[in-house]
């Protein structure tokens, strides 16, 4: 039974590793600001990422931190608070449990770090430049986070799990879930590019199979399959027995929706936590294709996706529809 300390333990996927450490028997301390959000079975350490003192008694005794705390965000405006969170934050994480004498540290990252291809025979992977820019501060944010733990792999065992967008039961926020949302209300076109996807539980696993297999210094994609966007909501619609999108943007849309989103990310008056999926970045990014091989994980860590879309749409819209939050 191992020592393992989880930061955002109450998040859609920190929850779902938190259960699966729990099931494996080892001790759990979850680094959270509500309690509530924790298993019984674990330990709640109520805290701030950016507060190390907060949190640093606690790192005592453990051997591996899960960092998956993060800020998501996407507007250019959100840039601030991305920064303070996901680079600051992993910092301030990474020398507490580097004092405190933690042997291995495996940092959840993105895919979006590499960026998009042009077109859908490119599969990025591992070896693929990171080419993250501010203009999309979520990406750019975990992109120097990498390089500041880079930076300490010598005095620390740093493996790095690069994931793309996820999909199951958790997901309170509906990152992925709102494109089932918009499929459900009678979503009329998609974009003409493409994107990739990994089931909770099939990442969870991969989270796993880096901590037992992984090796020291290395980053690994995991994923579990790429679909244009047409081939996403037209899976996504047969499930929710509606009628798929029937159009596909032309790509001479882009320059205009690109203004769209510039003027609408200056207009919008929302709740500053509230995920904005509407930038131009974004508008650049489903014009183009994030496509990801996860052969490094396949081969290095015996890892394979064992979950189709449809299984893990199929357990994310059980779980909204018991809350309420889809009909």
């Amino acid at each position: 039974m191992a020592v393992v300390f989880v930061t955002g333990g109450g998040g859609f996927v920190g929850r779902h590793l938190v259960t699966r450490l729990l099931e494996a028997g080892h001790e759990v301390r979850v680094l959270v600001r509500d309690p509530a959000r924790v298993p019984a079975e674990a330990r709640a350490v109520v805290g701030d990422l950016l507060a190390p003192e907060s949190y640093r008694q606690a790192l005592t005794g453990c051997t591996t931190v899960f960092h998956a705390a993060a800020t998501i965000a996407f507007r250019a405006s959100a840039l601030p608070e991305a920064l303070r969170v996901n680079v600051e934050g992993t910092r301030a994480l990474v020398d507490a449990a580097d004092a405190a004498g933690v042997s291995r540290f495996i940092h959840l990252s993105a895919c979006a770090v590499h960026g998009t291809s042009a077109t859908p025979d490119v599969l990025l992977d591992e070896s693929s430049p990171r080419v993250a820019t501010p203009a999309h501060p979520y990406a750019w944010s975990k992109q120097l986070a990498e390089v500041l733990l880079e930076e300490r792999k010598e005095r620390l065992d740093i493996r790095i799990a690069r994931f793309t967008t996820v999909y199951g039961p958790g997901d309170a926020r509906m990152n992925s879930g709102s494109i089932i949302r918009s499929v459900q209300r009678g979503m009329r076109a998609v974009p003409p590019g493409g994107s990739s996807f990994i089931d909770v539980g099939d990442l969870i696993d991969g989270l796993l199979a880096i901590t037992e297999k992984g090796r020291s210094g290395e980053s690994y994609i995991l994923n579990g399959g790429n679909l244009t966007y047409r081939e996403l909501t037209q899976r996504i619609a047969l499930l929710l027995e509606v009628s798929p999108p029937s159009l596909v943007v032309p790509r001479m849309a882009r320059g205009p929706l690109r203004a769209l989103a510039w003027a609408s990310t200056r207009l919008r008056r929302a709740d500053p936590d509230a995920v904005e999926l509407l930038t131009p970045a974004i508008v650049d990014e489903v014009f183009r294709y994030k496509y990801f091989s996860a052969a490094k994980a396949e081969r290095e860590l015996a890892w394979q996706p064992r979950r189709t879309l449809a299984e893990s749409v199929a357990a994310a819209l059980a779980w909204y529809r018991q809350r309420g939050m889809v009909s």
